[in-house]
């Protein structure tokens, strides 16, 4: 991931806790290039936020979801997939099938195990509270 994004980019705030995050379109996390109260606010209205550039100056504005929308959306077309028929056929497939799943549904190493944390902290804080 770059640490800055291109002009241009449309990220999606989502509420997780108390922290409005910024995700772009590939599951770029871009909370730390946005202030809080630009997130807060649009995620209050229910908006997505797009990098734009006026006079050399950067800044993040407001626009509607659908722009965000737009750029994740699923090809109508599906791509042409041959579909094996021996049992070595099947498997070799079934190896290879990771290149056809959509980049946005894949998920890195820190955002497994951040998951998984954050699993293990909502079954600890559900455990603790009927014990007291």
């Amino acid at each position: 991931m770059n640490s800055k994004p291109k002009v241009g980019t449309v990220v999606q705030i989502v509420k997780s806790g108390n922290r409005y995050n910024a995700w772009d379109a590939d599951g770029n996390k871009w909370t730390h290039a946005i202030i809080s109260s630009t997130r807060k606010n649009n995620y209050n209205r229910g908006k997505a936020i797009e990098l734009r550039e006026k006079n050399g100056t950067q800044y993040w504005y407001g626009v509607p979801m659908e722009k965000f929308n737009a750029s994740t959306t699923i090809p109508s077309t599906p791509s042409d997939v041959e579909i094996p028929e021996g049992h070595q056929e099947i498997v070799d497939f079934i190896g290879n099938s990771y290149g056809l799943k959509p980049k946005g549904l894949i998920m890195n190493e820190v955002e497994i195990f951040n998951q998984k944390c954050r699993q293990r902290q909502e079954h600890h804080d559900d455990r603790s509270s009927w014990l007291w």
